[in-house]
C-alpha cells in the first residue's frame, strides 16, 4: 500500500481511498490508477469506525453492500471485508473496491430501472419484512427485527427511530404528540389497506438509505452506482419516494425556468417550445402542424369551439345523451343564450354501432323535417360513463353524407393514446383530446385540431386574450406580445392565452419519448391495456357473478375500459339487500368515499340504466392481479351498502 487519502463523506467514520501496488495480475487489474508506473496498481474504498457500535456499523454494510452486489453488480462497489483494526480492537473497517465516480446524479431513466431490477430480483427468504443483521443510517439503528406485517414493521420503525433520537437530543413533547398521531391514524389509514380485503405486498430488498448522497455514477462506464447501503426487506415503495419520475422532472424544470426569468420564457422561450409540442402531436395524430394547439382539458376545447360558432333562429346542436356532463351544460348554456337548440339523442347500452348510425340520421332528418338546421353533430371517441367506444369514423361520415354543411365535433377526451388515430384520415371538423389521460402528460393538456377550412369560424381562444384581431374600423389593439409572421391567425392566438402554467403543454415530447423508450410505442401500449381490459371485466364480472356490458359485435369494448354490472338491486326488499331508488345517489357518494377512505384507492361506480355499474381502466403500469383486488374490494364494499351502510354516513 502506497498511497492513502481521504474520499467521500460516509454518514459514519472515515473514508478513503487506498492504492495497492503489486507485480503480479490482480483481479483488480481491469481498473489501474498510475499510468506512470510499470506495475498494476488497484485502488480500493475503506471506511473506518469506532466500538462497538462502529463494529455493527461496518459488518451491517459489509453484508447490505455484498447482498446488493449479488443482485446488480455492475452498479455496486464489489465488497471485499470487513473486519477489526489489529494494532487497535476499537476500530474496524469495511472494505470494497473503489469506483472513479462523476460530478452528478444518474440519468433517471437508468437510475429507475436499476431500481425496479434490483425489486423484482430479490424477494425476502422468509416472506418476512427485516433485515439478517442489524443495519444503521449514520449512527442510528434501524429496526430489522423479522415481522410479517409492513405496517407493524413501519410502526416500529418509526418507534426506534424516534428512540434514538431522544438518546441524543432528549424528548420532544410536540414530536411525542405527532408520532401518536401519526402512528395511531396515518400510518394504518394509508398503509392498512395493503395488506386488508384480500390485498397482499411482497417484501422487496431495498437499498434502506437511498438518497443524492449515496447515488452517483460511474466514471468510466456511465453506469448509475449505488454505494452506502442499510438494507432491508420492505415495501418497495420505501425507495423511490424521493426520485422524481421523468415526466415530473420535465414539468418541474420548465416551470422553474418560466419562474426563473418569465419575460424571457413567455414572450421567447415559450412560443419555440410550443412549436416543437405541437409538432410531435401532429406527426402522431397524422396532420398538419398549422392545424394543432393547444387548450387546458377537453371540456375547454369544445366550448372553444361551440362558443365561437354563430347561431341563427331554427339551429340545432345534435348530441348523444352519454355526452359528457360539462358539454351538455354548455348546450343548455348555448340554448339560453343563443338562438340555438340542443337535440339530445336518447341511446341506451348496449347498443349495436349501426343504430348509433341510424340515430344520428334519423336525429338529422327529423331536425330538416321541421324546417330547421343541424349546425353541429357532436359525439364522443370514447364515451366516459359508460366508458365505451362509438363508431365515430362511421359518425362522422354519416354527418357528411346527410349534409356537408352540418359541422362535426368529436370529444375524444379519452382518444390519444387510448385508440389508434388518424385525424388526417378522419377528417372530422373539429377534433379535442385530452393528453393527460392517455398520453401520460401532466395535467392539464389537451390537444384541439381544426382543419385549415375551419380556422376562420375560430376567431378567439378561450378565454379572448392578445391574439385576437378584430374587425371594426376602430384603431387595432397592440399586442404586447412578439410578433410571429410566419403563423397564422389561428395557431398565433392559442399561444398565449392569459396567464397560465403552460409547462404541461412542454412536456409532450417527453411523453411520447417514455411511451416509446420504456413502454415500446403506441401500438404496443394500447394493445397490452385493450387486452387487459378485456381480461379484467371478464375476471370481476366473474367474481361478482354479474356481466360486462358490451353488445353482440364486441364494438363498444374495443378500447381500454370495461364496465361490470354491480351486484346491487333497486328496490324495497331490505331483506334482498335492494336500495331504495331515493338512496340511489347517496350510496353512489358512500362508494367512493369508502373506496378512497377504507381502501386507499379510487375506483368509478355510477348507476345506469337501472343497474350500478364500475367502469375498470386498463393502464400500462397494472395487471391482473391488481384487478383481483379490485373485485375483492367491490364484493366487500357491495356488502356494506346491500346492509345500508350508507346511512347517516352521507348527506346530500
Amino acid at each position: 500500500m502506497e498511497l492513502v487519502t481521504g474520499h467521500g463523506q460516509p454518514r459514519f467514520g472515515q473514508s478513503r481511498q487506498m492504492d495497492l501496488h503489486t507485480h503480479f495480475p490482480s483481479r483488480f487489474a481491469s481498473s489501474p490508477l498510475w499510468s506512470f508506473t510499470l506495475m498494476t496498481s488497484t485502488t480500493e474504498r475503506a471506511q473506518v469506525t469506532q466500538g462497538e457500535v462502529g463494529k455493527a456499523i461496518a459488518s451491517g454494510e459489509f453484508v447490505s453492500m455484498t447482498t446488493l452486489y449479488n443482485r446488480i453488480p455492475d452498479s455496486v462497489p464489489a465488497p471485499i471485508t470487513w473486519g477489526t483494526y489489529a494494532a487497535d480492537p476499537n476500530i474496524h473497517f469495511f472494505l470494497c473496491d473503489f469506483i472513479e465516480m462523476s460530478d452528478g446524479l444518474p440519468g433517471i431513466q437508468a437510475f429507475t430501472a436499476k431500481i425496479a431490477e434490483l425489486h423484482t430480483k430479490d424477494l425476502s427468504p422468509n416472506g418476512k419484512y427485516g433485515f439478517s443483521v442489524p443495519s444503521y443510517l449514520g449512527q442510528m439503528p434501524q429496526y430489522t427485527a423479522w415481522i410479517d406485517s409492513w405496517e407493524e414493521f413501519f410502526t416500529n420503525s418509526l418507534k426506534q427511530l424516534t428512540s434514538s433520537i431522544e438518546e441524543v437530543h432528549g424528548p420532544d413533547v410536540e414530536w411525542g404528540e405527532l408520532l401518536e398521531v401519526t402512528i395511531n391514524k396515518v400510518v394504518p389509514r394509508l398503509l392498512r389497506p395493503l395488506e386488508t380485503g384480500g390485498r397482499q405486498i411482497q417484501p422487496r430488498l431495498v437499498h434502506g438509505d437511498l438518497y443524492a448522497g449515496n447515488v452517483s455514477v460511474d466514471a468510466e462506464t456511465g453506469a448509475p452506482i449505488l454505494f452506502d447501503a442499510t438494507c432491508l426487506y420492505a415495501h418497495n415503495g420505501c425507495s423511490f419516494g424521493t426520485y422524481p419520475s421523468v415526466l415530473r422532472e420535465h414539468l418541474h424544470a420548465f416551470q422553474d425556468a418560466a419562474e426563473a426569468c418569465p419575460d424571457r420564457f413567455i414572450r421567447y422561450d415559450l412560443p419555440r417550445r410550443l412549436d416543437t409540442s405541437r409538432l410531435v402531436l401532429a406527426q402522431l395524430l397524422r396532420v398538419p402542424v398549422d392545424e394543432v394547439v393547444f387548450v387546458p382539458n377537453a371540456t375547454t376545447g369544445v366550448n372553444t369551439v361551440l362558443r365561437n360558432l354563430r347561431y341563427a333562429p331554427r339551429d340545432a346542436i345534435v348530441y348523444f345523451a352519454t355526452i359528457y356532463g360539462a358539454c351538455e351544460k354548455t348546450v343548455e348554456y348555448l340554448c339560453e343564450t343563443t338562438p340555438v337548440s340542443g337535440v339530445r339523442i336518447e341511446a341506451v347500452y348496449p347498443v349495436e354501432d349501426h343504430v348509433l348510425v341510424r340515430m344520428l340520421r334519423d336525429a338529422v332528418r327529423g331536425v330538416k323535417r321541421k324546417g330547421g338546421r343541424v349546425r353541429v353533430a357532436m359525439f364522443d371517441t370514447v364515451v366516459s360513463v359508460p366508458g365505451v367506444r362509438m363508431p365515430f369514423e362511421q359518425l362522422v361520415e354519416v354527418v357528411r353524407r346527410e349534409d356537408p354543411g352540418i359541422l362535426t365535433l368529436v370529444d375524444g377526451a379519452h382518444g390519444v393514446g387510448h385508440i389508434p388515430l388518424d385525424l388526417g384520415k378522419l377528417d372530422a371538423d373539429f377534433f379535442v383530446s385530452n393528453c393527460h389521460k392517455w398520453l401520460f402528460t401532466p395535467r392539464g393538456c389537451c390537444v384541439l385540431h381544426v382543419p385549415k377550412r375551419n380556422q376562420p369560424l375560430m376567431r378567439s381562444s378561450l378565454p379572448t386574450s392578445h391574439g385576437f384581431i378584430q374587425l371594426s374600423d376602430r384603431p387595432p389593439i397592440p399586442n404586447p406580445l412578439p410578433a410571429s409572421p410566419e403563423k397564422s391567425a389561428f395557431v398565433s392566438q392559442f399561444e398565449f392565452v392569459g396567464t397560465i402554467d403552460n409547462a404541461p403543454y412542454l412536456c409532450v415530447p417527453a411523453a411520447l419519448q417514455f411511451r416509446r423508450d420504456v413502454c415500446g410505442g403506441e401500438e404496443r401500449i394500447m394493445e397490452y391495456c385493450a387486452s387487459l381490459a378485456h381480461d379484467a371485466g371478464k375476471l370481476v364480472a366473474d367474481a361478482l357473478q354479474t356481466e360486462v356490458l358490451d353488445n353482440s359485435t364486441r364494438t363498444l369494448s374495443r378500447c381500454c375500459f370495461a364496465n361490470v354490472r354491480l351486484p346491487l338491486e333497486v328496490g324495497t326488499d331490505r331483506n334482498k339487500g335492494q336500495i331504495p331508488h331515493e338512496d340511489i345517489a347517496r350510496a353512489t357518494t358512500y362508494m367512493a368515499r369508502v373506496f378512497v377512505d377504507d381502501y386507499n384507492t379510487f375506483i368509478a361506480v355510477f348507476p345506469y340504466a337501472g343497474n350500478w355499474w364500475v367502469r375498470l381502466s386498463a393502464q400500462v403500469y397494472l395487471e391482473l392481479k391488481d384487478f383481483e383486488w379490485c373485485a375483492r374490494v367491490l364484493k366487500e364494499v357491495c356488502g356494506k351498502v346491500r346492509r345500508r351502510e350508507y346511512l347517516g354516513q352521507v348527506k346530500l
